[in-house]
């Protein structure tokens, strides 16, 4: 089943270090992960306002200075209810995105693979 991941993160270096493992986690639960990968929260904005997403990867600092959280806060005015996973290496930051739980998840940045495919099994 094919699986849609809008992925935002400022650092493609650490993307890149991760993404094998990212894609092995969907793949392990029979899915066939499509990952589009955004710098920027404009870009990323247009390609899910514009097409289904079926999760959000989101570190909490966004470039632009951007919140995740006021940045999903946008997507929900505008009816996108695509799971999300916060992720980052700030306990702080962490703290900060859990407050709102509606298809949220968060997670320290070295335990995104186990957090994504506790969040996926669901979807089976």
């Amino acid at each position: 089943m094919k699986f849609k991941i809008v992925w935002i993160d400022d650092s493609r270096t650490w993307v890149k270090s991760v993404e094998s493992e990212v894609k092995d986690a969907f793949e392990n639960l029979k899915f066939d992960p499509n990952i589009e990968w955004f710098q920027d929260t404009n870009s990323a904005k247009k390609s899910i306002l514009g097409a289904y997403a079926d999760l959000l990867l989101i570190d909490c600092t966004l470039p632009e200075g951007v919140r995740g959280d006021d940045f999903i806060k946008e997507l929900r005015i505008n009816r996108c209810f695509a799971h999300v996973v916060f992720y980052s290496q700030d306990a702080d930051n962490l703290q900060a995105m859990e407050e709102d739980k509606h298809f949220i998840h968060v997670t320290h940045r070295d335990d995104i693979a186990d957090t994504l495919e506790m969040c996926c099994r669901p979807s089976l």
